[in-house]
């Protein structure tokens, strides 16, 4: 009887830390990282669809920059004004496809971690598989980076720099551990190798979205200075200047008339009646000059704001990234609320963006 006794407390010392194991086992919950993948395509998605406006927007800008002639005495200034939208044309245009494939990779990525997470504790084939995304996305983004030549822009130079920097920084820390048996150990420098490039895109978003306001500043003097509005410009100015002239000499002419015996000689009706003619005849001949400057600054005004918002999205998948990585060690809950909220935002800026260009183009 004492014999079973001490059995049955042997057991109980034993089995209860176990059970108590497996239970807390239980109540740790694999990480729900679903919709941390959902968020990566909604941002690469909604990205590469203002992507494409903002450089039709671009191409569009550069014809009617290319058709207009200015002379005159601003020439060295109208030719400061063309090198700058030049150049923000270019930087726009030739790092595209870095930043689309660096985009998708994220995507591939992000899709290799979320099975890492969903495997729970079985993560072995799975931290293969994110290893594997990671090297692939520094690599194509490597391979995508052109030569710089010397008939580079220098702010287009400036930007593969960032991408080629941030490349070789994520190589050298994918390969340190990539044949380190710790397979969180692993995990860890995947998640570092892949924040570098992510870090660079933020880095690029940013630089973009000034040279896109660069860019905004360019247009409207071209188009302002064109010959045609310019001209027009001048003419209303002078219109007015003659209207203010009237004004003032009707003004004068009904103070003398009550104080001097000889009352002053008011303008001619006639005159007055031409005047505000010809300023309607110029405000109509202005006016499409006038919407097409607007339209130009509003589309790339919405442009820069879904590049910045695509900015942001990426501090915030960063920040979740990070989250994800300590959920997957720890087997705990992720948060993506933030993320989510970002991408949606991404979302509705390129759509805000889209449908004013398409309201643009319907009226022309």
């Amino acid at each position: 009887m004492h014999h079973r006794h001490n059995m049955a407390s042997l057991l109980s010392v034993v089995l209860l830390p176990i059970f108590v194991l497996l239970l807390t086992g239980c109540a740790s919950s694999i990480p729900d990282a679903k919709p941390f993948g959902a968020a990566t395509i909604t941002i690469r998605d909604a990205t590469r669809q203002h992507f494409r406006e903002t450089i039709a927007v671009a191409k569009g800008v550069h014809q009617v920059i290319s058709e207009i002639q200015i002379a005159g005495p601003d020439d060295k200034g109208r030719e400061m004004q063309t090198a700058k939208y030049e150049e923000a044309t270019s930087y726009l245009t030739e790092l595209e496809n870095v930043r689309l494939v660096a985009l998708n990779g994220l995507v591939d990525y992000s899709r290799a971690l979320v099975n890492t997470a969903e495997a729970g504790r079985e993560k072995v084939q799975q931290i293969k598989a994110t290893a594997e995304a990671a090297g692939t996305l520094i690599s194509k983004v490597g391979e995508e980076i052109p030569a710089v030549t010397g008939a580079a822009a220098p702010l287009v130079a400036e930007g593969l720099q960032l991408f080629r920097d941030a490349a070789q920084r994520a190589l050298v820390a994918y390969r340190i551990n990539r044949t380190n048996k710790d397979l969180l150990e692993k995990l860890n420098a995947n998640a570092v190798a892949v924040d570098q490039v992510a870090e660079a895109l933020a880095k690029d978003l940013t630089k973009l979205s000034d040279v896109l306001t660069t860019l905004e500043e360019a247009a409207a003097v071209q188009i302002r200075y064109a010959p045609s509005p310019r001209a027009l410009r001048e003419a209303m100015g002078a219109l007015v200047e003659r209207r203010k002239a009237l004004a003032k000499q009707r003004k004068g002419a009904g103070t003398q008339s009550a104080t001097a015996a000889q009352p002053a000689t008011e303008p001619d009706l006639a005159e007055i009646v031409n005047v505000e003619s010809q300023i309607a005849i110029v405000e109509m001949n202005l006016a499409p000059y006038v919407e097409q400057e607007a339209d130009t600054r509003r589309s790339i005004q919405l442009a820069a704001q879904a590049v910045l918002s695509t900015r942001d999205s990426i501090a915030a998948w960063r920040k979740a990234h990070e989250d994800l990585r300590l959920a997957i060690i720890e087997n705990s809950r992720l948060s993506t609320e933030e993320l989510l909220a970002a991408a949606e935002q991404v979302k509705a800026d390129a759509e805000r963006f889209r449908a004013f260009r398409d309201k643009v183009r319907d009226v022309r």
